[in-house]
């Protein structure tokens, strides 16, 4: 049976961040310690990542979808549009499916940048099976996507004595009663809903440029009126700074920072 005396809480981190494009999301996860593996399905990441150290990445690019045309009605045209079957979504989840079986044994932290993208990917995969491809998606289409993604996260963040940590971007919309813009998660409805349950930090990224700092990365660790969802296992203040300067920085700083410090 075991013993909870033995688990390493630093090597149990289950993280979710997000933010808005350029606010340090992918950076953060190199300067991780530890060999990393990055599932990648957003092309711009590469240059984030190009040069680091143990650090291997396998992409999961969107396809292609050519000859799709919106109408001035907002409808997409799909009249001429070359149809291929999606298969990037089976592919990842075969390669997820194989480590699993492994338990990621070769990697100390596994990354997913981003689900936003991932999310466009299911759907692609949906709409197809569903023989609806190049339609606009429908409430059950979205139930099924969620539902498709979660089942799959649940698996991954099951893992343990490994770093999970999930990048997505942010959305701005007005709440329903106060009419205020707030910033969410920028995935589907049920997935935004059940995803920040299963992991252990939820933290919100943005990113500041001034003359005399440079480029300033500042992670959101605690929970506020425009960020209900955001909580940290590690005791951090509200914000941390986690730049990364050079080899330090970063994830660094949080260790540096836990306690509140």
């Amino acid at each position: 049976m075991p013993d909870a005396k033995d688990i390493k809480i630093d090597q149990n981190r289950k993280i979710l961040i997000y933010g808005p494009t350029g606010s340090g999301k992918t950076k953060l996860f190199t300067s991780i310690p530890g060999k990393k593996l990055l599932y990648l399905f957003d092309p711009g990441g590469l240059i984030t990542i190009a040069g680091c150290d143990n650090l291997s990445y396998r992409p999961f690019f969107p396809e292609q979808v050519l000859g799709l045309k919106t109408t001035l009605k907002g409808r997409l045209e799909t009249k001429g549009a070359k149809r291929h079957e999606p298969t990037v979504y089976i592919d990842f989840e075969r390669d997820v499916e194989t480590e699993l079986e492994n338990g990621f044994k070769d990697f100390d932290v596994i990354g997913f940048d981003s689900l936003s993208t991932l999310s466009l990917i299911v759907m692609d995969r949906i709409l197809f099976l569903q023989g609806r491809w190049g339609k606009v998606p429908e409430l059950s289409d979205y139930n099924i996507a969620g539902d498709s993604i979660v089942n799959l996260f649940r698996s991954v963040l099951a893992i343990q004595d490994k770093i999970i940590y999930v990048t997505a971007h942010d959305d701005l919309v007005q709440d329903s009663i106060s009419k205020k813009v707030i910033t969410r998660l920028d995935v589907i409805k049920n997935l935004r809903r059940l995803l920040p349950r299963l992991v252990s930090d939820v933290w919100i990224s943005s990113a500041e440029s001034t003359p005399d700092k440079g480029d300033t990365f500042t992670i959101q660790t605690m929970p506020t009126r425009e960020h209900p969802h955001a909580k940290n296992s590690f005791n951090l203040p509200l914000y941390v700074d986690v730049t990364v300067k050079g080899s330090g920085g970063g994830y660094q700083n949080l260790l540096n920072t836990k306690g509140g410090k």
